[in-house]
């Protein structure tokens, strides 16, 4: 059985839309593509990523919360598909969690979807050095 990281981005309403959209940038410099399928019109899926420089199959889990700006979360969308790279997103609702509630919350999702390890992140995680280490076990 092959190991399965999730890179966890919490997003609330206090985050600027410059420091999303660096950290989003960020992270996807951190992976790539894996069985690239292109089709016959010329348009490609990706269905694994991986950490750069290993086989480690790698998926970004983002939860964002309820007082998130409507800029920040078409951020988040992207265009036509997720900005973030392999990534589901999970938008609470109800009123404004905490970011321990939210890291509860994004390790027993990422749990639930077969990822062993999690390095939770925001808008202010340095994104540099040995990421491996980052991770932790779920």
């Amino acid at each position: 059985m092959y190991e399965k990281y999730c890179i966890g981005l919490m997003i609330d309403g206090n985050n600027e839309f410059a420091k999303v959209d660096k950290i989003i940038t960020n992270l996807n410099a951190l992976m790539e593509g894996r069985d690239i399928e292109t089709y016959p019109d010329g348009s490609t899926f990706t269905p694994r990523y991986v950490l750069k420089g290993t086989e480690i199959t790698v998926e970004c889990h983002v939860i964002v919360n309820a007082n998130v700006p409507d800029a920040v979360k078409r951020k988040i969308q992207g265009d036509g598909g997720n900005a973030l790279h392999a990534s589901q997103i999970m938008w609470l609702g109800g009123g404004n969690f905490s970011y321990e509630y939210m890291a509860l919350r994004l390790t027993q999702h990422a749990k639930e979807h077969g990822c062993t390890k999690i390095w939770r992140t925001h808008i202010n995680t340095d994104t540099t050095g040995d990421i491996l280490v980052k991770f932790t076990d779920i």
